[in-house]
């Protein structure tokens, strides 16, 4: 599907496949709701760190933000969540 865009794992990092437009967001959350991770650039995904040190295995929320290609630019908000296991 063209525009469409997803949170996927892909060599131990989080972070966008897909995404053709720079109105994009993705935030990653430790379970006590502490944003541990921002970007909104397309390349850059997240590595299971926060500040340069491996976060514990568990859950984490992610949320990605994106403009839909399809339906003249609206925003999608997408949650979801990833289990890291080292």
């Amino acid at each position: 599907m063209t525009g469409a865009v997803s949170a996927c794992i892909v060599s131990g990092v989080v972070g966008p496949f897909g995404a053709e437009d720079s109105r994009y967001e993705l935030s990653v959350f430790n379970r006590w709701g502490e944003r541990i991770f921002n970007s909104t650039e397309t390349e850059r995904a997240w590595d299971g760190t926060y500040k340069d040190k491996p976060v514990p295995d568990g859950t984490y929320v992610y949320v990605l933000r994106y403009a839909d290609q399809c339906q003249s630019g609206r925003m999608i908000h997408r949650p979801g969540h990833v289990t890291l296991l080292r």
